[in-house]
């Protein structure tokens, strides 16, 4: 949620202009929903035909991803799954190979660094704690 901390006090901005800078009458919950609302837009920004055409090989990608995991071990995992697959939902992307993809993903926000050049941590969390490809607008993915 960090990365997306900037947003709340933008909502938060917007509700003290629209009460003319009395915060006793600032709506919290309003806040939160546009601070939600910004948050959506920020990921189906992010979101690419790219993701559309391989929703399982980043199901199947995400199903082994671990937080510290080096870039070329996800590159591995692209290659395993792609490999291992019978069906053209886990085939890489026309124009992609498994490193393409990998920047393709960490690019868009599926993963980030942990540090310039440290290891991997995954920004999609399931409650239980496992990584997944969930994000606010998942039927988009």
């Amino acid at each position: 949620m960090a990365t997306h901390i900037h947003n709340t006090p933008v909502a938060f901005a917007q509700q003290v202009c629209h009460v003319a800078g009395d915060i006793e009458k600032i709506d919290m919950a309003a806040v939160r929903v546009e601070s939600q609302r910004r948050r959506e837009t920020y990921y189906s920004a992010r979101i690419s035909s790219e993701f559309g055409r391989s929703k399982q090989l980043i199901t199947a990608v995400m199903e082994n991803f671990e937080d510290g995991i080096s870039g070329s071990d996800v590159i591995d995992l692209i290659e395993g799954s792609v490999r291992n697959s019978g069906t053209a939902a886990e085939r890489l992307p026309a124009h992609m190979t498994a490193e393409t993809y990998y920047d393709h993903l960490l690019h868009r926000g599926i993963y980030r660094r942990m540090g310039s050049h440290g290891p991997l941590s995954v920004l999609f969390r399931r409650r239980d704690g496992g990584s997944s490809t969930r994000c606010p607008h998942r039927s988009k993915l």
